[in-house]
């Protein structure tokens, strides 16, 4: 039972994660994201579903700074927060690299303090873009792992 469980979670975050709402921006100055995605945590391990927002604004095509908030469905529920966050273009895309201070804030447990590393690559196909996304938070000797997919028309 608990199995499938993990793999409806895991469904609705996937479908979810069609509402990202990112757009291709490598010349603009403002990036913003909407998105629905699944999180593994380690520590019990288990498995939620999370909305989060991110916002980057590029300084210039190889850097850009700002912030992500998620919001974790889970028991106990999850606040995280990574501000300030750098984003690294390597190539001076819309692919990056980042990197945060991560605030996490659990219910009943108080404010935690870790990191935050991530990466985003949009993939277009025409005038479609598919854009999966990962983070990896470390907070409390612990990891969160987040998976999500966006979809751009």
């Amino acid at each position: 039972m608990k199995k499938k469980w993990h793999i409806l979670i895991a469904l609705i975050g996937f479908l979810a994660g069609l509402l990202d709402s990112s757009a291709s921006q490598a010349q603009s100055s403002n990036r913003f994201s909407l998105a629905g995605g699944v999180m593994f945590l380690s520590n019990p391990s288990r498995t939620a579903f999370d909305v989060g927002a991110e916002f980057e604004h590029r300084a210039d095509s190889f850097i850009g700074y700002g912030g992500q908030a998620n919001y974790l469905f889970s028991d106990p529920s999850i606040g995280l927060l990574g501000a300030p966050m750098v984003f690294l273009h390597p190539i001076a895309s819309d692919w990056f690299i980042s990197a945060a201070p991560l605030f996490q804030v659990v219910t009943g447990s108080g404010l935690s303090v870790g990191g935050r590393f991530g990466t985003r690559i949009p993939l277009t196909f025409g005038f479609l873009s598919f854009i999966p996304s990962a983070t990896v938070d470390f907070v409390n000797g612990g990891r969160i792992v987040s998976l999500a997919l966006g979809v751009q028309i």
